[in-house]
This record gives C-alpha cells, sequence and structure tokens, in this order.
C-alpha cells in the first residue's frame, strides 16, 4: 500500500505545517537514521528535475516534501500520479498546500488531487481544524496510514490527561491489531503492543514517543 507513504497537509500558518513536518521526520528519523528530506516548490521544479530525484537509486529513504502543492504543473502530476498507481513509491511524500480549507474546493475537480484526496485525505492546520474522534483514529489505523495516525494522536496527547488517553488508544490498537487481525499476525502484534505498555509503566519512555514507536512498528515496518 502506497498510500502509508503519503501525507496531504493544508494550512496557511507556516510555523503550525512547519512543527508537524518536523515531528513526521523526527519518527521517520529513529528507523530510518539516514533519512534525507527533499524540499521542492512546486512552481520551480521541472519534469526531468523530479524525475532525477524521485529515480535517483539511494540506500537511504528520502522524505519529498512539495511546497505549494496546488501549483505542480500538469505534467508533474500525470507523473506523480503514475508512480503512485504503479506502486513504485520507495520514498514518503508530503504534499503541502498553501491554502486553508475553504479554498480547497477550488482544486477538488483536478483529477491528480481528486486522486489524492481519496487515497490520503487531508488533514488542516491552523484555523478550523475539527476536532478528532477515536473513530478517526481507528479507520487511519485500518487503511494503514500511519502520518494521520500520528497527527490524531498527537491532537489526543494535547488536548488532555496523557496516562489516561494513551491507555485508551493502546485498547484501542488492540482491537485493531489484534481482536481484528489475522491469526499469524495477532500474537506478534500484541508483544508489540505489551512492550510499549511496559516501557510506560516503568517510566523509561514518554507517551507520545510510545505510541510513536508502536504506529511504527504494527504499520510502517511491517509493510516498508
Amino acid at each position: 500500500m502506497v498510500e502509508k507513504r503519503i501525507l496531504v497537509i493544508f494550512g496557511r500558518d507556516f510555523s503550525t505545517k512547519k512543527k508537524h513536518i518536523e515531528e513526521f521526520k523526527k519518527v521517520l528519523s529513529l528507523h530510518y537514521p539516514s533519512l534525507a528530506l527533499v524540499n521542492l516548490f512546486s512552481q520551480d521544479i521541472s519534469l526531468l528535475q523530479l524525475q532525477k530525484e524521485m529515480e535517483n537509486i539511494s540506500f537511504s529513504k528520502r522524505l519529498f516534501i512539495f511546497r505549494n502543492s496546488e501549483k505542480l504543473s500538469p505534467e508533474i502530476k500525470d507523473y506523480l500520479k503514475k508512480v503512485i498507481r504503479g506502486k513504485r513509491l520507495r520514498d514518503f511524500l508530503i504534499f503541502d498546500f498553501a491554502l486553508d480549507s475553504s479554498q480547497r474546493e477550488r482544486i477538488k475537480k483536478d483529477r491528480f488531487f481528486s486522486f489524492l484526496f481519496r487515497i490520503s485525505p487531508p488533514f488542516k492546520t491552523g484555523g478550523g481544524l475539527k476536532d478528532y474522534t477515536f473513530n478517526d483514529l481507528r479507520l487511519a489505523l485500518v487503511r494503514g496510514l500511519p502520518l494521520r495516525a500520528l497527527e490524531i494522536i498527537d491532537y489526543f496527547l494535547k488536548k488532555g490527561r496523557k496516562d489516561r488517553i494513551s491507555l485508551q488508544i493502546l485498547g484501542l490498537m488492540v482491537k485493531v491489531f489484534v481482536d481484528n487481525a489475522p491469526y499469524p499476525l495477532k500474537g506478534r502484534n500484541l508483544k508489540y503492543i505489551f512492550e510499549i505498555e511496559r516501557l510506560i509503566k516503568e517510566g523509561k519512555i514518554s507517551f507520545q514517543l510510545a505510541l510513536e514507536l508502536l504506529v511504527f512498528k504494527l504499520l510502517l515496518k511491517q509493510r516498508a
């Protein structure tokens, strides 16, 4: 599933978006120490430049950030769609739109963007951010969208008591990755969850880092 490697983000608050992107990079870097960040300004890149960047053989994972994604050229959108559909995507992609949620309607009819929003539903930063629910987190986990799951977990941890929220999230993960998992995966997934729960109870790791590591083990590591 390539959608687990894609994040779509909307908002005009640059500092907030930068914070989110840095958090995602931090989590990925824990497991891909040589992760490279590639910043691309959509209005300035050419198709040849992008092909060279993305098709260059790299022994390390890369995180491509397409700034001002609403300005991507038609030929680049066609190329990216082929890469994503052809399941040739080895790296992580962030599509950063300098638009607020109301302006999103302007671009929904674009074939590439409608395709992108279907496989990776956008989340918004700044004003108008919706209240996430545990069902939103469940759907992100079931659909294999780790970056979205991390965003929702971050939202919950900032909203309430971290100890109580963390236990609720662990309970949800048991339902998704143990109760509803194929039999061969049940034991392995339960072991991962118990391992993280023990580290939390012993105070060896923060609630946020513990849950980030667990999302990685249950989603990214098993399917990367």
